[in-house]
């Protein structure tokens, strides 16, 4: 089987589905990308679906992405450099039968074990279903 990899950059996730591609399905986007995004959950009917493509960023920016299988938890997560300090951004992803589950999304600066709630980053911008085989 092949996975279209046409997600790679921001402009071009699109290309993976204006509607829908053989195995991949657009369940849901984001209809307020400019605004915080508190933990919450996703209600989508995904008993047909193996995986969800999950793409965040901020605003319109595509920043990071994951693949998650129905059952596990992944993360969004992806560096942000602030004056000569790398933060990560991060956010959990859970899949289930039932939706998709959003953790808050935390920074922490590179050398530091403090983490932060920080919601106005790792927005989901889109979430994709994804059929295997």
């Amino acid at each position: 089987m092949t996975i279209p990899v046409s997600m790679q950059f921001g402009s071009r996730i699109n290309n993976i589905s204006n509607g829908q591609s053989r195995n991949w399905v657009l369940l849901w986007k984001n209809p307020a990308p400019a605004d915080s995004f508190a933990g919450q959950t996703i209600q989508l009917d995904l008993q047909t679906f193996d995986a969800v493509f999950v793409a965040g960023g901020s605003d319109k920016n595509f920043w990071g992405s994951v693949i998650v299988p129905k059952g596990y938890t992944g993360a969004i997560r992806f560096p942000l450099q602030s004056g000569s300090n790398v933060r990560w951004r991060t956010r959990d992803v859970t899949c289930t039968d039932t939706g998709v589950i959003f953790g808050d999304a935390t920074y922490n600066t590179q050398g530091s074990s403090t983490t932060t709630t920080q919601n106005t980053g790792a927005i989901p911008l889109f979430i994709y279903g994804i059929k295997f085989g």
